[in-house]
């Protein structure tokens, strides 16, 4: 899977945990970090104008994180998971993690 195809993927996973996507002008940004290598990882917000006509980012979510060997999609678990994302020396982010792995974060 090509990072377009992961955008894809990521998009359509986030429309159904997000409502009024297009209102909202949500826009997917890549996260680029050594922390995401084997995966691609997407951050999503919405955006609105300012009273100048500008683009602002208003909020934002956790992160989409997808499998590029079958395009599954999850979002980030919690703030630890969220710190390794921007840590390289944490290692590779895993699609998979077990239920205790997750209780740890």
């Amino acid at each position: 899977m090509d990072e377009i195809e992961a955008r894809k993927a990521a998009e359509e996973f986030a429309r159904t945990r997000t409502a009024n996507w297009d209102e909202w002008d949500f826009c997917l940004q890549l996260i680029a970090t050594p922390a995401t290598k084997g995966v691609y990882g997407f951050t999503y917000s919405p955006r609105a104008k300012d009273e100048l006509g500008g683009t602002i980012r208003i909020g934002g979510n956790w992160p989409i994180i997808v499998d590029p060997d079958t395009g599954a999609c999850r979002a980030v678990h919690g703030v630890k998971e969220m710190v390794a994302l921007r840590n390289p020396e944490a290692g590779p982010v895993r699609f998979h993690i077990t239920r205790a792995q997750r209780r740890r974060l």
